[in-house]
């Protein structure tokens, strides 16, 4: 009976790891580690999962098809220097974009010699009122996005998952965008 308490802390520690990664060059521009067990989403993935009028530049997702890894990148009037403005404006951003927003970070780091915007935050989309008896549920994620700015565009690396999986993705998703590297 000594055992199962045990092997209950090493479940615990094993499940807060980050997952296995392996290098991945998504163009010539971007390299990036992402975990084996991620794979790129195909057409028809990204049509139900993504919003958006343009195909992101890459986007991946585990196997049980919960947790998602995209990048996205735009043209730019920000400058390098307008880091803590972009920092601002993606804020307000993230904020409208949901009912409720829980920041865990936000902040300008350097990653690989690069400035990034870092954000890590719970969201919560509560249902819409409705005037039928079926009774739904908010829509719960984790969430974890780096912006950087680079060649006149400006570059997104957004992770996300269910609420229910963030024990499980907290220590892996950090660990994607400290990987990532851009020439």
């Amino acid at each position: 009976m000594k055992f199962i308490p045990f092997f209950g802390l090493i479940l615990l520690f094993l499940q807060n790891q980050p997952a296995d990664m392996v290098r991945v060059k998504i163009n010539d521009q971007i390299q990036i580690m992402l975990p084996k067990n991620m794979l790129p989403m195909s057409e028809k993935e990204q049509q139900s999962k993504l919003l958006g009028s343009r195909n992101p530049i890459a986007a991946y997702t585990d196997m049980a098809k919960q947790a998602d890894f995209v990048i996205n990148s735009s043209f730019s009037r920000w400058r390098s220097e307008d880091i803590e403005l972009l920092q601002q404006f993606y804020k307000s951003n993230i904020m409208s974009l949901y009912d409720e927003v829980s920041f865990a970070q936000e902040e300008i780091r350097n990653i690989q010699g690069r400035k990034f915007v870092v954000f890590e935050f719970d969201s919560k989309v509560l249902p819409e009122q409705s005037t039928t008896l079926v009774s739904r549920i908010p829509v719960e994620q984790y969430n974890y996005i780096a912006y950087t700015i680079y060649n006149n565009q400006t570059y997104l690396f957004s992770f996300s998952c269910p609420f229910k999986f963030r024990d499980t993705w907290k220590n892996t998703a950090p660990a994607i965008v400290e990987s990532i590297k851009l020439k």
